[in-house]
């Protein structure tokens, strides 16, 4: 099972909630200082492994610019950018690197988000 967090402001689609539906365990809500949107709506849902692979190829096509999803269990971290989705290792080695590339070059999203990519929701 993975947990997968999706910050509703960085979904261009919120359809895709009611997709999940089956799948939500919480939300919560977090202030982000600074932030274009100051007030994040953090959601919490429990995939399957077999569903894990699908949700992150539509999500893909949601997360806005800037922006990422992240998925995990103790085996696999799924790092969901604009356009594109990576399986990589939970803890960060070479196999982040083109992530990262890809993350700063085509989804415009900040080097220093994507170095370490929180194993929490």
């Amino acid at each position: 099972m993975f947990r997968l967090g999706i910050i509703e402001e960085s979904i261009s689609d919120e359809a895709i909630a009611e997709a999940l539906a089956e799948y939500f365990l919480s939300e919560r809500t977090e202030s982000v200082e600074g932030d274009e949107c100051p007030l994040w709506h953090v959601k919490e849902y429990r995939i399957p492994d077999e569903k894990m692979s699908e949700t992150a190829k539509v999500l893909a096509a949601l997360v806005k610019k800037t922006w990422y999803a992240h998925g995990f269990n103790e085996k696999e971290l799924y790092v969901i950018l604009h356009g594109k989705y990576f399986v990589l290792p939970p803890k960060r080695n070479f196999k982040w690197r083109e992530m990262i590339r890809y993350g700063v070059k085509y989804a415009d999203t900040d080097k220093k988000y994507l170095r370490k990519i929180p194993l929490h929701i």
